[in-house]
């Protein structure tokens, strides 16, 4: 396995964790308060857009030449981090 499947498939495994971090969230909302309820879903609700970036991100990098690899990666890790923090803040 090459170097550029092998981080595909660590990505991928980040974004399975990611969506069960958001599904827990979703689970959470549901039993909190009103005020919290709204704060939740708006984490949630950008979580899930950087989310479906972040894959549309990682179908590029398969996709893309030996030249462009570096390039995808950095790209992909910043949306990850950025995903990262939305949900940090629960």
């Amino acid at each position: 396995m090459n170097d550029k499947e092998l981080y595909r498939q660590k990505k991928q495994s980040q974004l399975d964790d990611i969506e069960a971090r958001i599904e827990k969230l979703k689970e959470e909302a549901l039993q909190s308060t009103a005020n919290t309820k709204s704060k939740l879903y708006e984490q949630i609700e950008t979580a899930q857009l950087t989310l479906k970036e972040a894959k549309a991100k990682l179908e590029s990098f398969e996709k893309a030449n030996k030249d462009e690899i570096e390039s995808h990666k950095k790209d992909i890790d910043e949306t990850f981090m950025a995903i990262n923090s939305r949900l940090a803040m629960s």
